[in-house]
């Protein structure tokens, strides 16, 4: 019986590479996330590979603290502005509270000024409740 090349790895070995194909036929992480993940698992074995330069992002997290509101609450107004699509930002891996590996929403420069825009409608429209 022929052994495939897979069956010699160790069980520790075959989880890293099951891994990392899970990144790469990733269809939610942007490039840029995949290779910076790709890259990370690497440079554990000794290969390093320069992480791709991207753009500034922030995190749901960071935005919440600007705009004195929760992180879910940014979510929400994200999600019910169709926000969270490519123009706005990108998925990445990221890390829980509980250190599993999440899929995380990063907004970029469109995605915050966005963002705030909305906030300061937001905030105006309760200002100045409309006169009828």
């Amino acid at each position: 019986m022929n052994q495939s090349p897979l069956d010699l790895l160790s069980e520790d070995d075959r989880k890293e590479l099951e891994l990392l194909f899970s990144i790469i036929h990733s269809e939610t992480l942007s490039t840029a996330a995949r290779l910076e993940e790709v890259a990370r698992l690497l440079a554990k074995h000794g290969l390093l590979i320069p992480a791709p330069v991207t753009e500034q992002t922030w995190s749901a997290t960071e935005l919440a603290a600007e705009l004195a509101i929760s992180a879910q609450a940014v979510g929400r107004l994200a999600t019910m502005h169709n926000l969270k699509v490519a123009g706005f930002g990108e998925w990445r891996l990221g890390k829980a509270p509980n250190g599993k590996q999440i899929e995380t929403w990063v907004y970029n420069a469109a995605g915050r000024a966005r963002l705030l825009d909305l906030m300061r409608l937001n905030t105006h429209e309760q200002r100045e409740p409309d006169c009828q």
